[in-house]
């Protein structure tokens, strides 16, 4: 039988995302919000709008949408879902995830990025497969992508840098050590998150503004899997990620991939239990290698940009990696914390 603590918090972090953030509020709306009989309460508790110092009209938007629902004829309903919009000062998507965590008072959070459409069971699946797995720590959805026009070639080959996530038809149990859930739409435990540590200690660079930094998904992933947790994919919950036309560039996706190949050495760091600087060194060579490899041989215009991008970014990440290393040697086991967050190397457009 659900109790309270089963209820769940969705967190919308934003910023300036403007009016398109409004269909993706009224898509979480509309959800289905299973009731609690020993309560009578919807479990899905509220929806929480971040406010990450958007300057785009965004915080008028959000407050009329909360002003019209406020009189509507079914807030008093218990499958009515309550909105409350919150800002935070502090830029950056990991600071926006850790206000959600602070303002909600349910046991189970889950975040949706401002440019999804949410399916109406999204959150009713979400609780059944918290439901279904007492261990679950982390929950991730099925992600569409979907094409606002196109998509360009270049959108259609690089659709998991996009955010897609597609896993199947059944849930699934995710064991291996460096396998992530994308944060376009997923959902956590609130005591696998504290176990983790991850609350007071983030370890890797996340989105800020326009920065196109990542790995953030990736690390809390890690981190609650290492506390002992579990991670799951559950099929049964979809969202539509919108892809614009101005997100699927060569230039926009050269910058993605050079954020993307930033973090990978420090998800690899993350995730291997013992690291050394020499394994970080192997790494390293390996990868100057593959950019060497792609500088001369790849002749496709459209591609190397990316490609080249990719590389650097991974070059970049494992010398941080091996910095890091070598100033601290973490002891077996433990999650080393790099000195300085690093950024993604600049891409030419060319």
């Amino acid at each position: 039988m659900p109790t309270p603590a089963d209820r769940l918090t969705i967190g919308v972090c934003t910023y300036n995302r403007g009016p398109q953030l409004l269909d993706t509020l009224r898509s979480i709306l509309a959800m289905r919000s299973p009731i609690d009989p020993a309560t009578n309460q919807g479990r899905i508790a509220e929806v929480l709008v971040i406010d990450n110092n958007c300057t785009d009209g965004t915080a008028e938007l959000v407050d009329s949408l909360i002003d019209s629902r406020s009189a509507s004829s079914n807030a008093s309903s218990p499958a009515f879902i309550p909105l409350r919009r919150v800002v935070e000062q502090r830029q950056g998507l990991a600071q926006a995830r850790r206000r959600v965590f602070a303002e909600a008072t349910t046991d189970l959070i889950a975040f949706l990025d401002d440019d999804v459409i949410a399916d109406p069971a999204w959150g009713e699946s979400m609780l059944v497969r918290f439901d279904a797995a007492p261990r679950a720590g982390v929950v991730g959805s099925r992600v569409r992508l979907s094409f606002q026009s196109g998509p360009t070639p270049l959108a259609q080959r690089y659709r998991s840098f996009l955010a897609e996530q597609e896993m199947g038809t059944q849930p699934l149990h995710i064991t291996d050590a460096t396998k992530a859930l994308v944060g376009a739409a997923m959902a956590l435990r609130r005591k696998a998150v504290e176990d983790s540590g991850w609350l007071g200690r983030q370890l890797m660079p996340d989105r800020q503004g326009l920065a196109l930094s990542s790995g953030g998904d990736n690390e809390l992933c890690i981190r609650i899997r290492r506390s002992g947790w579990e991670t799951w994919y559950e099929p049964g919950a979809v969202v539509d990620h919108l892809i614009p036309a101005a997100r699927q560039t060569r230039e926009y996706l050269a910058r993605l991939a050079a954020g993307i190949g930033l973090s990978i050495p420090h998800i690899k760091l993350l995730a291997n239990p013992e690291p050394t600087a020499y394994w970080a060194t192997c790494q390293l060579r390996a990868a100057q290698t593959r950019y060497v490899r792609t500088l001369l041989l790849e002749w496709r215009s459209q591609l190397r940009p990316i490609r080249l991008a990719e590389h650097e970014g991974r070059v970049e990440g494992w010398r941080s990696v091996i910095e890091t290393l070598s100033a601290t040697p973490p002891a077996a086991g433990s999650i080393p914390a790099p000195a300085e967050p690093t950024k993604a190397p600049a891409s030419s457009p060319n």
